[in-house]
């Protein structure tokens, strides 16, 4: 099997710590930083690239133990912030001591850093000059450009190892994927004992070319590429930037997972390498959020990845997408999808090379006007009258009959064509007399007998069934292949059912059985025990009847009580509870609030915050792993609510910032 080339130049993770009062110079630095960027050399990365909503805090500690490259952007601001100063200053330069990273000063304004801890490094500019005595500012830049690129160049970093929860995490997500897309339907597919070569041509016409007004396109026409080209040698040679056209049947998906394998060896073998994660983007068109966004909520509904874990690794770009499924968008989100494919492509451009792997239809991409951006398309070719006799061969004298139908029914031998269908034929045709092959009809009644021989034959494979008749089985499912696709989901899976997908009558019963059940347990609990309380309130300070009013209050109280938690879950949607993990070990965390008392001077309330700091991750004599994933044996679908039917324990994230 063809093997991915490892790209030698991995780019060198870079941080940047600066004073926020020197923005417009740490603007100017990272334009002259461009060029090494879009080279490949560095993926540099500064505060300002933190997404709303995020703890600033987490995200600035990740980046800098991960950076292999600090750069200290020094000014008279940079040496009077606590935090540049105290903390990131200190952390970067302790890494440097133990050859962990690089630390690079670079002098920005004139300040009296020669008697600080770092004036022993060799910074940039030349001589240590500060960028703004310059005459020209731009040679100050260039200065700092030349010395970083022969630093990088002679730099011989040792990777970094994962922290073993890191290490844990990208393991299981790993297993995960492969459980699922590998071994639960790649290598279980329709007829996996006999393979078909699929054969591949290039497709420049279909690309986006921003030189078409200036310059005329010449050779601009769909070729061939040699027999035997495998889907892992043209993505090598893509760089991992790939955009893959078929038919529907033609063997898309399967030329993805054939990919997702191999790049899950790769994967599993070298902690460096990003990991290969199939995402169908059905569902985008559900919320049609910001592709990054998107792929968090898919790492946690489809992987049960948590979500900040999975947040951190799509801004640390640690995952290499593959979309599946462009195709079973709706219509009308379909051209916002590729933008917010092109945007999310375009962005990770920005910061070095971008792998990125997309499958569509041919026929429907044709007849977009928006374009993927991505710079190499392949497509797949239907499959010739030599490969289709060479495939069927491989069965001897069973296949006899379908044969002599597929020469003689030109629509048959066109559906044929299709790697899916030939599938099917081969699977539900090897003992059928001729007469019961459809042929001589249009393809549309074609498929609607195939279809319903192979519904036939796939019950007949399986146990008969006993409690239901068949007919009534094929109803439920077609119905719940209606609400799927109504619901844009490739995947059934019990916990992503919602009220929505009953009918109206059903949906009311069920909206009034929640209600009724807040009513009754919720209420009576809540009037038992607010009169209870009232009643010993009034006994004390009345000292009589106090039933009757205790009745009065329960009862008010109650009916407010019930009210107030039952209208937040009356017409709100399911969500399962999160997957969580215990430990009676302690874990190592982050502390948050010692080094807080220690900052502002307050010694005396250092011990309660090294206190406070346990209490956060502890919870009735065991400790909740935050950072870590379950480790699941058994992968599939519809086990996400058996997982979180055993995790009702309430979970505080305290502090709340």
């Amino acid at each position: 099997m063809y093997e991915i080339q490892r790209n030698e130049r991995t780019p060198l993770s870079v941080f940047i710590s600066y004073a926020h009062e020197d923005e417009p110079l740490r603007q100017q630095l990272e334009a002259h930083l461009s060029l090494l960027r879009r080279q490949g050399w560095i993926a540099d990365w500064h505060d300002r690239q933190i997404l709303a909503g995020n703890e600033w805090a987490r995200d600035i500690d990740e980046h800098l133990e991960m950076a292999s490259i600090i750069l200290l952007l020094i000014s008279p601001d940079f040496l009077a912030s606590d935090y540049c100063y105290d903390i990131e200053m200190q952390r970067a330069l302790e890494r440097h001591k133990r050859s962990e990273a690089r630390v690079i000063p670079i002098i920005l304004r004139p300040c009296d850093w020669r008697t600080s801890p770092f004036s022993h490094l060799q910074g940039l500019p030349t001589d240590g000059k500060a960028v703004t005595t310059w005459q020209n500012q731009d040679e100050a830049f260039l200065s700092i450009v030349q010395g970083l690129r022969q630093t990088i160049k002679s730099l011989n970093l040792p990777a970094p190892s994962l922290p073993k929860v890191e290490r844990q995490n990208r393991t299981r997500l790993l297993k995960r994927v492969r459980a699922i897309w590998i071994e639960g339907l790649l290598e279980d597919s329709l007829h996996h004992a006999v393979r078909i070569e699929l054969h591949l041509q290039e497709r420049p016409d279909v690309l986006e070319n921003p030189w078409r007004v200036q310059v005329q396109e010449l050779g601009q026409v769909p070729r061939p590429l040699p027999a035997g080209t495998s889907i892992v040698q043209v993505y090598d040679e893509a760089d991992g930037e790939l955009f893959i056209l078929g038919e529907p049947g033609s063997g898309k998906t399967t030329l993805l997972l054939q990919l997702a394998r191999t790049l899950l060896s790769q994967a599993e073998h070298d902690e460096r390498q990003r990991m290969p994660i199939v995402f169908n983007l059905s569902s985008w068109a559900e919320k049609r959020q910001p592709l990054r966004k998107w792929l968090v909520e898919e790492l946690w509904t489809k992987y049960q990845v948590p979500r900040h874990i999975g947040h951190g690794w799509i801004m640390a770009d640690q995952v290499l997408p593959l979309l599946d499924g462009l195709d079973e968008v709706a219509e009308d989100a379909r051209a916002g999808c590729v933008l917010e494919i092109n945007a999310y492509y375009q962005s990770r451009l920005e910061h070095g090379s971008s792998p990125l792997v997309v499958c569509y239809r041919s026929n429907e991409y044709a007849m977009m006007s928006t374009r993927i951006l991505i710079p190499r398309a392949v497509s797949i070719l239907p499959l010739s009258k030599e490969q289709i006799d060479r495939y069927l061969e491989q069965f001897g004298g069973h296949m006899s009959a379908l044969r002599r139908a597929l020469d003689e029914d030109i629509e048959l031998y066109t559906l044929a064509q299709y790697p899916l269908m030939l599938n099917i034929f081969s699977l539900i045709y090897q003992e059928d007399k001729p007469a019961e092959i459809p042929s001589g009809k249009t393809p549309k009644d074609m498929l609607h007998a195939v279809f319903a021989t192979y519904v036939r034959h796939m019950f007949n494979r399986r146990m008969p069934l006993v409690r239901w008749e068949v007919q009534k089985v094929i109803h439920w499912l077609a119905f719940l292949a209606e609400q799927m696709q109504q619901h844009h989901q490739t995947t059934f899976a019990l916990e992503e059912l919602q009220s929505d997908w009953l009918s109206p009558t059903r949906r009311r019963l069920y909206q009034w059985s929640i209600r009724l059940f807040f009513w009754l347990f919720f209420g009576l609990t809540s009037e038992l025990s607010f009169g209870l309380l009232f009643t010993g309130f009034a006994v004390g300070i009345r000292g009589r009847e106090p039933e009757f009013l205790g009745l009065i209050f329960g009862l008010v109280c109650g009916l407010v009580f019930t009210l107030a938690i039952g209208r937040r879950y009356w017409n709100t949607k399911i969500h399962p509870a999160e997957v969580v993990k215990w430990t009676r070990e302690k874990p190592p965390s982050q502390p948050y609030f010692e080094p807080l008392a220690q900052r502002l001077g307050w010694q005396q309330f250092e011990r309660i915050g090294r206190q406070l700091d346990e209490l956060r991750n502890y919870h009735g004599g065991r400790y909740l792993l935050r950072e870590q994933l379950i480790e699941r044996f058994q992968l599939s679908p519809n086990k996400g609510i058996c997982q979180g039917r055993c995790n009702h324990e309430p979970i505080w994230n305290w502090p709340p910032w």
